[in-house]
Order: C-alpha cells, then sequence, then structure tokens
C-alpha cells in the first residue's frame, strides 16, 4: 500500500470523500434524522413562541451541530458499533466542544470584524446587510484555508487521541489548502447559498403560512446536518489518509 504522503488527495477528491461518508444509510440515519428533527424543533418552537430564551436555544444549536461534526468522525473512523455514547456530552467531547468554539472564534471573529467595516459605511440599510453578508462568508473563506491544517485536530480527538497544533500542521504538510478549498466547496457554499435563498424568498412573500415555514425550516435544518456530516467526514477522511489508519485509529477504545 502507498504511504498515505505519497498519495495527497486533491479538493475534489476530498470532496468526494466527505460526501461518500454519507453513503451508509445506517450511520447516517443514527445522525441525520434525530439531530434534524431536534434542530427543527428548537427552531419551530422559537417560531411559534417567540418568549424561549433565543440564546439558550441558538447556544444549545450549536453544541448540537458541534456534536455532530465529532460524533460522525468518530463513526467515520472507527465505525458505527465503536461509536456509541453514554451521553450527549461523553468526557471526550469536551475537549472537541472547547477546540470547536476557539475554531469558530478564530475563523469568524476577524470575518466579522472585517464586515463591520462595511456596516459602518453610508447606504441603504439593505445593501450593507447583503454586503456585510457576502464579506463575512469571504473572509471567512479565506481564514478556513489558511487555518484548514489546524482542524486535523478533530478527528484526532473523536477517537480520544490528542494531536497538538503543531503536529497537525506536519501531518497536513501539503493537504492544507486542499482540505480548505474542499470545506469551502462543501460547507461555506451550500450554508451561503440556503441563507440568501431564504433571505429571498421572504422578500418574495413565500413564508407567510405557518405550513411554508415550517416546511422551509426542516429543509434547511436538514442541509445544515447534512453538510456538518460531509464537512466532518472530509476531514476524517484525510486524518485517515494522513496516519494509513495507523495505531490512533485502530487502537482508539470505544466510547
Amino acid at each position: 500500500m502507498a504511504s498515505a504522503r505519497e498519495s495527497h488527495l486533491s479538493t475534489f477528491a476530498l470532496v468526494r470523500g466527505g460526501i461518500a461518508t454519507l453513503g451508509n444509510g445506517r450511520a447516517s440515519s443514527v445522525v441525520f434524522l434525530p439531530f434534524t428533527a431536534a434542530l427543527s424543533g428548537i427552531e419551530i418552537f422559537q417560531h411559534f413562541w417567540p418568549d424561549i430564551d433565543l440564546f439558550a436555544a441558538n447556544l444549545w444549536a450549536l453544541g448540537a451541530n458541534i456534536f455532530v461534526a465529532g460524533y460522525w468522525q468518530r463513526i467515520v473512523l472507527l465505525g458505527l458499533e465503536r461509536s456509541t455514547v453514554r451521553g450527549p456530552y461523553a468526557p471526550r467531547y469536551t475537549a472537541y466542544l472547547a477546540s470547536a468554539l476557539l475554531a469558530g472564534l478564530v475563523i469568524l471573529g476577524p470575518a466579522f470584524l472585517i464586515g463591520l467595516l462595511v456596516l459602518s459605511s453610508d447606504g441603504d440599510p439593505n445593501s450593507q446587510m447583503t454586503a456585510f453578508f457576502i464579506v463575512v462568508m469571504a473572509a471567512a473563506a479565506v481564514l478556513l484555508v489558511v487555518v484548514s491544517k489546524s482542524l486535523l485536530v478533530f478527528p484526532a480527538l473523536a477517537i480520544g487521541r490528542r494531536l497538538s497544533i503543531a503536529a497537525a500542521w506536519r501531518l497536513g504538510r501539503g493537504q492544507g489548502y486542499r482540505l480548505g478549498f474542499a470545506l469551502v466547496l462543501i460547507a461555506l457554499l451550500p450554508l451561503a447559498g440556503v441563507i440568501l435563498l431564504s433571505v429571498a424568498a421572504d422578500s418574495a412573500h413565500l413564508l407567510e403560512d405557518d405550513p411554508a415555514i415550517v416546511a422551509a425550516i426542516i429543509v434547511a435544518r436538514a442541509i445544515e446536518v447534512v453538510t456538518t456530516m460531509a464537512a466532518a467526514g472530509c476531514i476524517a477522511v484525510l486524518y485517515r489518509n494522513l496516519t494509513d489508519g495507523g495505531p490512533a485509529i485502530r487502537d482508539a477504545e470505544p466510547a
């Protein structure tokens, strides 16, 4: 078998690999169905009962997405049978959650600051918000490509292993920008598309009755969960390739 470092994956191979991880129907349904239902339920409750604590609901939704990413990476690397968890956040996911929040801050923090420069200029408020969204997404995409090698720490954490940022950069040498571009194609573009379509549908008054709103929420959250799984799977596939399915994966302890 060729060395993992001698068989680097192209951007499109990583995209295909991430999407291909969704092909295991049983494993996919274990993650996709309950989390799509949970995330949809939160947003539907927010729509019909606006008194719900918005911050707490959104914080739970963020944590659920991070859990989906970590759990899916564990399933991709170890298989479903070795990936059961004892609770919503087993101890290994505490480190995963903290690391994911830090990574999000590193990527989205500067992107939002850059976007605020657009909002500080004069002009039509609607045009400013559109420009803000475009600038933030573009800046986030660039930053994601820059720091993408660091994301290899997440598959390691998902299977209960530690991988320092420096070690992740060494492991991902020559693959960083490919992973970054793959994640932009898998994650940022679909999510940006969903947001833009939602804005367009709202502007066209297509979401004025409750059944249409509920259907739109379910579709959007389903796309969100699938996108999270595919992006997490993409990173896990690269990690597996670079470690050549080595001891860090084979000897990982079951949950």
